[in-house]
């Protein structure tokens, strides 16, 4: 097996602007990275690439540059290693039996490194498999959050194919910044909000419980066809009442009563934690954005016995303030949640105990299945070289919605942790036979 590392630079850097400041959103993931992976029957071509990512990296200069004092990034366009090699031991049938081998194809991050400045923020791979080829790009996390990682790839991809592109926005001065109320007045903010306590204790108590589930390895994807969706987003209507239920809302509240149904008798309260993106709710951010403006809200509350419909239409309830523009309450939430990292407060928009011990009582929720993953395509304007498998990326939400390939549509749901652990060991049916 043999392979090659070129450092691609950008073919430009700003003339006015020479660092780029992290937010305390972005320091808050620093220590996890993103690792996105594209698999084609045909090469695209490695000289190509690095041509088509250094025009790329002059749209995003903090990731060739360099970390100072964990605080923020230097351009310094150091460059990003571009790796080329082969695995013919490895077969696009391994990667549909067992996603997680594409780790194995994926180059090297450690985001320790990467905030000592002794490493790149971005690596890429291509590699010549048994049959096909897999483009993997893995970003510490905090430089995006998963919307700017994969519109980045289509920028890449639309450059690429010599296409026009919007240029993205780095200029983190555009987030709200924390609140700055007397720490009792932002404690009940904070239970008004529907936030949950965090305990040392609890964690430590839950402990083994823990590392079991951050152990588990991801379970799916498990198929929701376009009629299923359809069907259950029409079941949750007609049962709540309420005609502007989501898809999202609708499949959300479906998994996390099948898996409350299958919990602990006497927990009979259960949670959601559900993860929206602050573009296009927050007044000043636009779409375009880059860094990291996800934000957890608390999704629904409810009982072991509540129907579909009625926790469809809670967290209809509970999400719906939260998502229309500008939204005021997305604003408030997240100053408040701004200054209670700095306070320290020991309360969380969601239980991050409760959705890792087994069986979980809150339902971490995120939802991918919008992202244009699939029309990162490669080659020319003229031949385009178009995905056959993009491999969801390897970050813990215990419930994950991911788009299906184009010719199926749909969506395809993966599970981690505790949630994993019960899908292996007892295969509960999963898809919407029954929903009353």
């Amino acid at each position: 097996m043999s392979s090659q590392t070129h450092i691609v630079q950008a073919t430009s850097l700003p003339e006015t602007q020479h660092r780029w400041t992290l937010s305390l959103l972005d320091k808050q993931t620093m220590r996890m990275n993103i690792r996105g992976t594209w698999i084609y029957r045909d090469a695209p071509s490695p000289d190509a690439l690095r041509e088509s990512l250094a025009s790329l990296l002059s749209y995003y200069p903090h990731l060739t540059g360099r970390m100072v004092d964990t605080s923020y990034i230097e351009y310094t366009n150091a460059g990003v290693p571009f790796t080329t090699t082969q695995n013919h031991s490895i077969s696009l049938k391994d990667i549909e039996e067992d996603q997680e081998i594409v780790d194995k194809l994926a180059p090297t991050l450690n985001a320790k490194q990467v905030q000592k400045g002794q490493q790149a923020p971005l690596q890429v791979q291509l590699t010549e498999i048994k049959d096909a080829h897999v483009l993997s790009v893995i970003v510490n996390h905090g430089m995006m959050d998963g919307n700017s990682f994969y519109s980045m790839m289509l920028r890449w991809s639309r450059l690429h194919r010599g296409l026009e592109i919007i240029p993205p926005v780095l200029d983190t001065s555009l987030l709200p910044q924390a609140s700055d109320v007397d720490k009792d007045v932002l404690t009940e903010q904070a239970k008004e909000l529907g936030w949950r306590p965090f305990s040392l204790w609890k964690l430590l108590w839950h402990l083994p419980s823990l590392i079991i589930s951050m152990r588990a390895k991801r379970f799916g994807p498990i198929y929701f066809s376009p009629e299923n969706l359809h069907a259950l987003k029409q079941k949750a209507i007609e049962q709540s009442g309420c005609q502007t239920i989501s898809t999202h809302e609708a499949l959300s509240s479906y998994l996390s009563r099948l898996f409350a149904q299958r919990g602990k008798k006497k927990s009979n309260t259960y949670t959601q934690s559900v993860v929206i993106d602050g573009r296009g709710r927050l007044e000043d951010v636009p779409e375009n954005y880059v860094g990291n403006i996800s934000y957890v809200i608390p999704g629904a509350t409810f009982n072991r016995e509540d129907s579909f419909g009625t926790i469809a239409q809670k967290m209809h309830d509970a999400v719906e303030p939260y998502t229309s523009y500008p939204s005021k309450k997305l604003t408030f939430a997240m100053k408040a949640s701004l200054q209670a990292v700095q306070e320290k407060l020991p309360l969380m928009p969601f239980d991050i105990v409760g959705a890792n011990i087994n069986p979980p009582r809150d339902f971490y929720i995120n939802n991918f299945s919008k992202f244009p993953v699939y029309d990162v395509c490669f080659g020319s304007a003229q031949k385009e070289l178009v995905p056959i498998r993009v491999v969801p990326h390897n970050l813990p939400d215990l419930i994950q919605f991911w788009p299906a390939p184009p010719a199926q549509g749909g969506v395809e749901v993966y599970f981690n942790g505790p949630l994993a652990n019960i899908m292996r060991k007892h295969k509960p049916t999963i898809l919407p036979a029954k929903t009353t």
